[in-house]
């Protein structure tokens, strides 16, 4: 000014909250979360100017439209946090007596008055808070829960409890609100539920981990994730394992992978024996009833409850060792390990001399046995 006062001129962002434009127009997830990166994107940007912001939410994430394409504007970084500079007495004053944030969204070492250093994950945890409402339409902790208490026991909760996962929160509300919010997503609420476990979840539980050392070290790194999950490409936070690559590479390539897995599962058909214990004609009919349901395919995909269904729906029309065998290796698959041998245990006592069964079995001792020696560790 005049006077010598420093002043900040700033863009006039006219757009809607985040949520509200995402529901408004009824977004389908997979655009939900491409959006959400382009958020990451600008949060990541600050980062590399030395400023957490320290308030995200959707209300400081506004939407707008230009030339037809939608844009996300992140707005308000009033408490925002300078990097490797000298802070203020008054900035001292507020990061170490006083709840800096909104409650909902604020990291646990945000809600801590002892002075702890909030660096840049702890807008990771608020970007996992944000994410977690745009898939489920709830935030991690209920609204009202944390609008009632005492401040004392919002940053007790904040701190010490742990965040639900997304299929546990989604089975807290309302047959009435799973069907709202999944129709502002365009989809039902047995999909949404679908959707939110595997990948999605882990991405979402590695962003809200209490301890910042075990969440993404960058907001670069939770966009990256969101990335692989969208291209259906393996994702940094799951753990490493040859079947989820291989669900991952089957996804990417389904029509080339849906005749592959075909001629897997009649090799394996033909690896065991079937053919030495049942007719010729019998034996095909048997497998193109299996290979026509999809057992295997579901499997690889994932889908297990869609192979469990539709490998009750061939029990009537396969020997009962072959049944038990091929519910193993899905049971193996969706790591039910304990009921992976039980069923393997009933195949091998007709088959005993199948090296195919012998191989799961030995595998599903292996990982019951990793199992058990990482709860008693």
């Amino acid at each position: 000014t005049d006077s010598g006062r420093p002043y900040f001129v700033m863009e006039l962002v006219k757009g809607d909250p985040l949520n509200d434009y995402c529901d408004a127009h009824k977004m389908p997830l997979p655009e939900r979360l491409a959006l959400f990166r382009h958020v990451c994107e600008a949060i990541h940007h600050a980062h590399q100017k030395a400023i957490i912001h320290r308030d995200i939410k959707p209300s400081n994430v506004l939407v707008t439209e230009i030339d037809g394409k939608v844009v996300p504007k992140v707005i308000d970084f009033g408490i925002a946090k300078a990097l490797n500079q000298k802070l203020t007495e008054r900035t001292l004053y507020t990061s170490f007596q006083s709840i800096v944030g909104t409650p909902l969204y604020m990291s646990p070492e945000q809600a801590r008055l002892s002075g702890v250093d909030v660096d840049t994950r702890s807008d990771v945890y608020s970007l996992g808070v944000l994410l977690f409402e745009l898939i489920a339409g709830v935030t991690p902790f209920e609204k009202d829960r944390l609008a009632n208490a005492a401040l004392d026991e919002v940053c007790r909760i904040i701190r010490e409890e742990e965040v639900p996962g997304l299929r546990k929160r989604l089975s807290t509300i309302t047959a009435e609100e799973a069907t709202e919010i999944s129709t502002r997503r365009g989809t039902d609420s047995d999909n949404l539920s679908r959707l939110a476990r595997g990948d999605l979840e882990t991405i979402v539980a590695k962003s809200l981990a209490k301890d910042r050392a075990r969440r993404y070290d960058s907001v670069n790194s939770l966009a990256d994730d969101i990335g692989r999950y969208l291209e259906c490409r393996p994702i940094l936070a799951a753990p490493e394992s040859a079947v989820y690559f291989l669900r991952k590479f089957v996804k990417r390539n389904r029509r080339v992978m849906m005749a592959t897995s075909l001629v897997l599962l009649l090799c394996l058909a033909v690896g065991v024996g079937i053919r030495q214990t049942i007719g010729k004609g019998q034996a095909e009919d048997q497998l193109t009833s299996l290979i026509q349901e999809g057992v295997s395919n579901a499997a690889l995909l994932g889908d297990f409850g869609r192979a469990h269904h539709d490998l009750d729906l061939a029990k009537s029309r396969v020997d009962s060792w072959w049944f038990d065998m091929m519910e193993g290796q899905i049971l193996l698959l969706e790591s039910q390990h304990r009921r992976a041998i039980r069923s393997l245990k009933k195949a091998k006592i007709s088959r005993p001399d199948s090296t195919a069964i012998e191989a799961m079995l030995t595998l599903a001792y292996a990982k019951q046995g990793d199992e058990e020696k990482h709860f008693s560790g």
